[in-house]
């Protein structure tokens, strides 16, 4: 499918890592990324290129964040509500449990929607947290 994607002037490299960490993924969300990350990349490539699609294990910590500025520690959501206390956050399902839950049960005031859901239930969650004070 992906070479499809990419067309005939762009060579797709596929080099899987090895003693890959196990990770709970939606297999859907994983097409619908490589398949945008795939028309991303032919629409940037001029001419012939070459696409390199390699997994390995990787850990975001604390020296990461810290040293590229390009993520913060915990969730941006936890940090910004001190802050911005009227912010209206939903979190979905794929949060570690730490992040918004404690013990199991939701964190107070913390909203929440379990994957996967219809476009109609996440609007209607999507409304239910806006119009809630």
């Amino acid at each position: 499918m992906l070479r499809r994607l990419i067309g005939e002037n762009v060579d797709l490299v596929w080099r899987p890592g090895s003693d890959l960490w196990p990770v709970k993924i939606d297999p859907s969300q994983i097409d619908q990324i490589l398949a945008n990350l795939c028309v991303n990349a032919r629409d940037a490539i001029a001419g012939v290129g070459k696409l390199i699609v390699e997994t390995g294990n990787s850990s975001l910590g604390e020296e990461y964040c810290r040293t590229r500025g390009l993520c913060t520690r915990g969730v941006c959501a936890k940090n910004l509500l001190p802050v911005y206390p009227q912010l209206k956050c939903l979190f979905m399902s794929g949060y570690t449990s730490e992040v918004i839950a404690q013990h199991g049960i939701l964190d107070e005031g913390v909203q929440f929607i379990q994957k996967p859901f219809s476009k109609k239930d996440l609007a209607i969650k999507v409304r239910m947290v806006l119009e809630k004070s």
